[in-house]
């Protein structure tokens, strides 16, 4: 149905009795409640059977059989049950109208009533309604209480449930991506959310309770005597729903192939060599040296791009003496004082051949890029690596849209099966949609290392890979020989000199 509700015709106290199942009474059925601002408002009267309490249109659902969009069937007893209409009138502190607007809200309590409670799964529910008819059995023969509802003097209407609805209406608009043309945004966008107002709300605590606002073991801002409307309960439970029924799955960037990166580097080192004008020169040094620093580096955009000269050591062949490197071998090292993955309050260090042993080589583009910008020796000074002569500061997605995809597309217009499927003729098939981050070379490199390669002498170690990627635990979760394991620099360059 267009406003979303999917009540079955006529649905009142008598279909229920003809259904063996007995009707979910809304809380306030038969009384009045009061407004908070002195109203009374009448007494909803509502009864429903579980499956008259179901969604339509345009709410949507990955499961099969309308499963995620109906109450559970196995459901027969629940503590306070308030209805949709109810909930409504309480946080709008007014009588309903026949609106759009009133309607919506409509729509979007019931979706988030049906998700909260479908945020345990069908056996769960059928397994507890059993012992819960054997504790209302107990209850009978011994005269005593236990399960007991909260007494209700007005239906709760905190701050947690317009949220909720918000992000129940912002999981209904049609996808921007021409990867999922056609369809309501993934979860992993609806999600943000949540975060955005638990971001609020957090801020707003420490800065009027520093005395009482604290982090939970879920890092969740609490109070001592409430909590974050969107750390609560309901708000976890309607949540856990709502990713069963959109989904949680992400789609990665495209990884990079060796044969790729190979052809992308031969090209630019070509474009070098005829290039006349020295601003033509620098580009394709600074697209070279980006090329190789991404795939042996495993870089993320932020690292690469913001790279200034004084966080880059270049030991040539024949001069890293001081770091016991044999007379052939030289290394880069790459220094990050600014915030990264790994931590933000840990300065961190990248080792990297000088030349890999497939010949990548980003010491040769570090000197040619030096040369070009006529720097006499290797510079010490904070600017930008990837700085033009105009002050502009390149990017990955200026580097992806200026070398990256029309590099790949040339490989796809010459044969190359990995890329042939992405003509651009259906959407979404663009090589621009697939290769859209500078992780397509990290996670190619990644898995380029976990197998003997032509042209390589070994694959990497665990150990290597884990120390190379500069991901880590939480501190007391990594061994402890990883926690202080500083290998000599022979080492560090160990996978990208024998692997890549």
């Amino acid at each position: 149905m267009s406003n979303g509700i999917g009540n079955r015709p006529n649905c009142c106290a008598g279909c229920c009795r003809i259904l063996e199942s007995p009707p979910v009474v809304c809380t306030f059925a038969r009384q009045g409640f009061a407004f908070d601002t002195g109203g009374a408002a009448r007494p909803c009267g509502t009864r429903y059977h579980h499956e008259c309490i179901q969604l339509g249109a345009p709410f949507s659902s990955r499961l099969k059989d309308r499963r995620g969009l109906q109450f559970p069937g196995q459901v027969q007893r629940l503590a306070n049950f308030i209805c949709e209409a109810c909930t409504v009138r309480a946080v709008l502190q007014r009588e309903l109208r026949y609106e759009s607007n009133d309607l919506a809200l409509l729509a979007l309590e019931r979706a988030r009533l049906i998700d909260m409670l479908n945020s345990w799964s069908e056996g769960t529910h059928a397994r507890y309604q059993s012992h819960l008819r054997y504790v209302t059995s107990f209850e009978t023969e011994f005269g005593v209480s236990i399960l007991t509802p909260t007494l209700l003097l007005c239906p709760p209407h905190s701050a947690a449930i317009p949220t909720m609805w918000a992000q129940q209406r912002y999981s209904l608009q049609p996808s921007p991506s021409p990867r999922r043309q056609g369809q309501s945004l993934a979860f992993g966008t609806v999600r943000g959310i949540r975060s955005a107002v638990g971001q609020f709300y957090q801020w707003d605590w420490q800065v009027s309770y520093p005395d009482r606002a604290v982090h939970d073991g879920g890092n969740r801002a609490i109070l001592v005597e409430q909590c974050s409307p969107t750390d609560s309960i309901a708000y976890t439970a309607m949540t856990r729903g709502l990713a069963t029924r959109k989904g949680d799955n992400s789609q990665p960037s495209r990884a990079l192939l060796a044969r790729h990166v190979m052809f992308i580097d031969k090209y630019l080192d070509d474009l070098y060599r005829t290039a006349t004008e020295p601003g033509d020169r620098a580009d394709a040094a600074r697209a070279g040296l980006s090329n190789t620093c991404a795939w042996l580096g495993w870089f993320r955009a932020m690292e690469l791009f913001c790279l200034e000269w004084s966080n880059i050591t270049v030991v040539d062949p024949g001069t890293g003496g001081r770091f016991e490197l044999p007379d052939h071998v030289g290394g880069i090292r790459f220094h990050f004082p600014l915030p990264t993955k790994t931590s933000r309050a840990v300065d961190t260090n990248l080792w990297c051949a000088y030349t890999s042993g497939s010949g990548v080589s980003p010491g040769k583009w570090f000197h040619r890029l030096r040369r070009t910008l006529g720097m006499s020796d290797f510079p010490t000074s904070d600017t930008p690596v990837f700085q033009r002569s105009g002050g502009q500061v390149w990017n990955s997605v200026y580097f992806r849209k200026t070398y990256l995809v029309p590099l790949l597309e040339m490989q796809r217009l010459q044969g190359d099966p990995y890329l042939t499927e992405y003509d651009g003729v259906t959407p979404g098939s663009h090589l621009s949609d697939v290769f859209y981050s500078i992780h397509s070379w990290r996670d190619g490199a990644e898995t380029h290392v976990t197998r003997h390669r032509p042209g390589c002498l070994r694959k990497a170690t665990k150990t290597e890979v884990y120390g190379h990627g500069r991901w880590r635990l939480a501190r007391s979760s990594e061994p402890i020989d990883d926690q202080y394991t500083q290998p000599p620099v022979l080492d560090q360059l160990a996978i990208t000199l024998y692997c890549m």
